[in-house]
């Protein structure tokens, strides 16, 4: 033990849970690595994954890895989100030094000037078995698309063990960083695990290696194992959760929304993209296989608790599109963007306030507590779980509104006029005398409330749509 025995494990800070956790696991291997090598290691790992503008892939989801993983992919998962270039640019000084030389442009592409000769291969070169586990020995280009994150996170843990990790070893770390990859559609019957099985065994016969297609299956499916727990939120067995979780990559992949003054504008294009993925995404995409592992049983679980969250999140997140267009047009017709927190009030880690929740606290709620349009008000009315955000409050009051007093034919009705507005094709005022006139105007009597500066144009607005309704 390198910590005292005298402290609960949630007394350690997370620094000193990665030396504690490095220590174990290189322990297990027989490798002794001193004291101070580990605390290094540890601080970059911590410092790379703490940066002010991570929320989801933080150093406490590395820490979160699955049990029963050997050493060398508890290793591996420690680093695979280590490196996250499109949400902070890898800007620690050992970060940039151990992708080197990978590091990418500014844009988010890493060049790769040389191909590779899988038969006269120096094992010094930097990142040199990584481009060979990831299949990366001919390629010039890598985008986040293509896995760049999780081949840079691959090139600083092997750079950080060369010389300590033997070979086969490091292969195996690599693999299990690979295959955390996300979203890979199957090149004929040939699924990502599969081709990376069929990788290391070529790696293997080139450097001579011996190791087993007993080796080769362990090796994969352990990195099969690692890649579905990582991304287990799909499946989360509370929706609530699921979205939470949602929320905080939303938070993560738009940096306009770091800022407290995030703009009503700002906040419906990172709904609108977040929309876009739940529609598109191919859940038998989402995890990875082979023919032998995981059992289809295990699949077939893990697709249909996933089907359910998308569900539940599309409908959650269209209801959350259409409160934003409400806003939004409210917002142009009285003075144009401004920051959300003017017609909402204040910033959301204060809560809900008291005007809103009165807004929704005696909402009609459908009967059948089994149906998924019960479930998405519970969420709207009652909050994501989790409790406080970074942004936008949990509750959803506008939303809940709304999707309460709309049946399902009218709520696709508004939103098609709310998509409309959003491509300039109707004006804001067109779309507010649409499908939800007779619903606006306790909304913008709030807004009357709270948006100080904009209460005479509000208050021309509500008596412009007054006299619409009463035509």
């Amino acid at each position: 033990m390198i910590l005292t025995d005298s402290l609960q494990p949630h007394e350690y800070s997370p620094v000193n849970t990665l030396v504690e956790v490095l220590h174990r696991e290189f322990g297990k291997l027989r490798i002794k690595i001193s004291s101070r090598s580990l605390e290094r290691v540890s601080v970059m790992l911590y410092e790379a994954m703490s940066t002010r503008n991570r929320a989801y892939h933080r150093i406490e989801h590395s820490l979160n890895y699955p049990k029963n993983l050997s050493p060398i992919a508890v290793i591996a998962y420690l680093f695979h989100d280590i490196v996250y270039w499109q949400i902070d640019r890898a800007r620690h000084q050992a970060l940039r030094q151990y992708m080197s030389p990978y590091a990418p442009t500014e844009d988010g592409v890493s060049e790769l000037f040389d191909a590779l000769d899988l038969n006269n291969i120096d094992l010094n070169e930097p990142g040199i078995l990584s481009r060979l586990v990831f299949g990366f020995e001919n390629r010039t280009q890598i985008t986040p698309a293509e896995g760049l994150n999780e081949f840079l996170s691959a090139c600083v843990a092997e750079n950080v063990f060369k010389g300590i990790l033997k070979p086969w070893q490091m292969i195996h770390l690599l693999a299990c960083i690979e295959a955390t990859i996300p979203f890979r559609k199957p090149v004929g019957d040939v699924t990502a695990p599969m081709a990376l099985r069929a990788r290391l065994k070529n790696i293997a016969t080139a450097l001579k290696l011996k190791v087993s297609d007993t080796d080769l299956r362990a090796v994969t499916t352990e990195a099969i194992e690692l890649a579905l727990h990582d991304l287990n939120n799909f499946a989360a067995g509370d929706s609530g959760l699921f979205l939470k979780n949602s929320w905080e990559v939303i938070w993560e992949s738009n940096p306009g929304l770091q800022k407290e003054t995030y703009t009503v504008k700002q906040f419906r294009k990172a709904i609108q993209q977040t929309e876009a993925f739940f529609s598109s995404i191919d859940l038998r995409l989402i995890f990875p296989f082979t023919l032998d592992y995981p059992d289809h049983r295990v699949l077939a679980h893990l697709w249909e608790a996933t089907e359910h969250n998308l569900t539940i999140g599309r409908e959650y997140i269209q209801a959350k599109l259409l409160a934003a267009a409400v806003v939004e047009a409210v917002a142009d017709s009285t003075g144009g963007d401004a920051p959300i927190i003017l017609f909402m009030g204040r910033h959301p880690i204060f809560g809900l306030l008291q005007i809103w929740k009165e807004l929704i606290e005696d909402l009609p709620f459908n009967d059948d507590k089994t149906t998924e349009r019960y479930e998405v008000q519970l969420l709207l009315q009652t909050g994501r779980a989790g409790g406080k955000e970074k942004f936008d409050v949990s509750q959803s009051p506008i939303s809940a509104y709304l999707f309460a007093n709309l049946d399902e034919v009218e709520l696709q009705s508004a939103l098609n006029q709310a998509r409309a507005f959003f491509e300039n094709k109707i004006n804001a005022e067109q779309f507010l005398r649409g499908a939800i006139l007779h619903l606006i105007e306790p909304i913008l009597e709030r807004f009357s409330k709270i948006a100080l500066s904009r209460r005479e144009q509000i208050d021309k607005l509500r008596t412009n749509l007054k006299a619409k309704k009463a035509a």
